[in-house]
């Protein structure tokens, strides 16, 4: 990963910070709903890193990677906003939940298989 990714990346863990204000649940109160919803963001949400990271990558200057770095988390945001089913903040709040709550991630990878 180089720095310019990695900042991105950081950029985007902070996002979710900033976002996630509620306190969580725990794993058994999401729904099969909240959490497809979750899956579906985060499918476009892994689209728009995978398109915007390496343009960031090829930024010829600091400013310049800064400018799209704020304009992918931007589109990330609005990403999230436009699914259904699911806000900013659930967004957030399951995937910090997810870190950490192993029950939570393994009903959501087999949710996710599902959906295929």
């Amino acid at each position: 990963m180089t720095p310019i990714t990695q900042r991105l990346a950081g950029a985007l863990l902070l996002l979710a910070a900033l976002f996630a204000l509620s306190p969580a649940h725990a794993e058994g109160t999401y729904t099969d709903a909240k959490l497809k919803a979750f899956v579906v963001a985060a499918r476009q949400i892994n689209r728009v890193i995978d398109e915007w990271a390496p343009k960031i990558d090829a930024a010829k200057t600091e400013a310049e990677a800064g400018a799209m770095a704020k304009e992918a988390n931007d589109l990330l945001v609005a990403t999230v906003e436009k699914t259904e089913g699911i806000t900013l903040d659930e967004y957030n709040e399951i995937a910090r939940t997810a870190r950490t709550d192993a029950a939570l991630s393994d009903r959501i990878r087999g949710l996710a298989k599902d959906m295929k």
